[in-house]
């Protein structure tokens, strides 16, 4: 990981993909980012599937150098928006289950002896761990966790439902603009990029050139500006969710 934030902070745009990341695959983002975690994972890495990681809230160590377009670590307890599939004893059943009924885009990512369906509808992000048991074309069934309200995981397994009878049938576009990202989703991103920029050994007014642009900080910047108090609070949020901070992340998903 160091090498690639070595460059990547330079960047903002290498930080727009975690406009669309929901809360669950930002405390990855943060977690990856705990030097405490990566150190751990360097001393087990060649035996990672055998070790204890609950004391980071998650079941198994997963590669911090793998952003989370690549990861979906197995968080516990379990967000209640992840759903599992499992094979059906009733193979007369009218639903079967396709992965290309979802909606796109689909990222299928392998989680120990599972997989992980990452997708988007609409607006949320879902997630469906399907067990080794359920292929395309095979009936399957619903299993949810103790604990989990059913009311909330209803909405989600009807339209799953609906995508294995019919399909995934997206509405027209309604015009060429793209939703405006909230200002929460561009916290995230800066405050990733601060907290690259500072394990790269850059300055904060170099971190702030990258930001906000040369030209603005050559106007703005000054020992009492607002652009140093941003950054210093951005450093601040930044290491507090990296250092367990992303717990509260997971909490709001479930």
């Amino acid at each position: 990981m160091e090498s690639t934030v070595q460059t990547a902070w330079r960047s903002s745009a290498a930080y727009l993909f975690s406009l669309e990341l929901d809360s669950v695959a930002l405390a990855w983002e943060y977690l990856r980012r705990n030097p405490r975690y990566r150190a751990e994972w360097e001393r087990i890495r060649n035996d990672s599937c055998g070790r204890d990681a609950s004391a980071w809230h998650c079941r198994h160590f997963e590669d911090p150098s793998y952003d989370s377009r690549s990861v979906e670590p197995d968080w516990m307890p379990s967000p209640a928006r992840v759903l599992r599939l499992v094979e059906c004893d009733e193979p007369s059943t009218a639903v079967r289950f396709s992965i290309w009924r979802f909606p796109s885009p689909r990222i299928l990512r392998r989680r120990q002896r599972e997989f992980v369906l990452s997708t988007r509808f609409e607006t949320q992000t879902w997630r469906v761990s399907i067990s080794p048991g359920v292929r395309e074309g095979s009936p399957f069934a619903f299993q949810i966790p103790a604990g989990v309200n059913p009311g909330r995981a209803a909405p989600v397994i009807a339209q799953i439902n609906a995508f294995m009878s019919h399909g995934y049938r997206a509405p027209p576009p309604r015009c060429c603009a793209r939703t405006r990202p909230s200002r929460e989703a561009v916290l995230h991103m800066r405050t990733l990029q601060v907290l690259d920029g500072v394990a790269a050994g850059a300055s904060h007014r170099e971190i702030a050139e990258r930001i906000f642009g040369i030209e603005d900080v050559w106007h703005r910047w000054s020992k009492y500006s607002e652009l140093p108090s941003h950054i210093r609070y951005l450093l601040r949020r930044g290491r507090a969710l990296v250092n367990g901070g992303y717990y509260q992340l997971l909490t709001r998903a479930s």
